[in-house]
């Protein structure tokens, strides 16, 4: 049941990349009770498949002299089967049962679920690869960033050598600034040393 049941939910998780991969839209507006239901509908599926075997597996068990041997064995109803005309003079069993349960069991678990994954990934791939990625911009986009860049890069440029501009007229403001201070400091102090001068004269 539990090999059933991983099988059956490898086949619903194909199926659900199958459209969330094809059909986006419809995807991401899914219900969950659907979800519910697939889920549900598996396990019910595996249930269903694993059922016979608690009718037709039995303990067999062999009494030697010293130990006892057990297993478990398939016991289906057989048919006996007349010998062929003009065939082995021979009678022969049959079990149409079992034939019938290994061939569903053998559709439902190996041949559907690879079919359904192999279109399921095939057209998944397809899709991906017609697709073009997620921010690949076009023709338009790239001239259009080009010429933004190339604005940008002008604009960068008058602004630095506006400031290279600005930063030299500060040092030559300030150099003429700091040379009329010191002249300024030296006639201050010119002037202070005749007022000394003369001062000590007249006393």
């Amino acid at each position: 049941m539990a090999l059933t049941a991983s099988t059956g939910f490898l086949t619903v998780i194909a199926g659900e990349r199958f459209f969330a991969t094809v059909f986006p839209v419809k995807a991401k507006f899914s219900k969950t009770y659907k979800h519910i239901i697939i889920i549900v509908s598996t396990w019910v599926v595996a249930i269903a498949i694993a059922i016979p075997n608690l009718f037709v597996r039995k303990l067999m068990v062999i009494r030697w002299a010293d130990r006892n041997q057990a297993w478990c064995d398939e016991l289906w109803p057989r048919y006996i089967k007349g010998p062929n005309p003009g065939g082995p003079s021979l009678c022969t069993f049959y079990y149409p049962e079992r034939q019938a349960y290994y061939t569903i069991q053998v559709v439902l678990m190996y041949f559907v679920p690879v079919a359904v994954m192999t279109v399921a990934y095939s057209v998944i791939g397809c899709t991906l690869r017609k697709r073009k990625p997620i921010g690949n911009p076009t023709d338009q986009v790239l001239r259009h960033q080009q010429r933004t860049r190339r604005k940008v890069s002008r604009s960068t440029s008058r602004a630095e050598s506006f400031k290279r501009f600005r930063t030299l007229v500060s040092h030559v403001f300030i150099y003429c600034c700091s040379r009329h201070a010191r002249r300024a400091v030296t006639m201050h102090c010119m002037v202070w040393f005749q007022v000394q001068v003369a001062t000590r004269c007249l006393v």
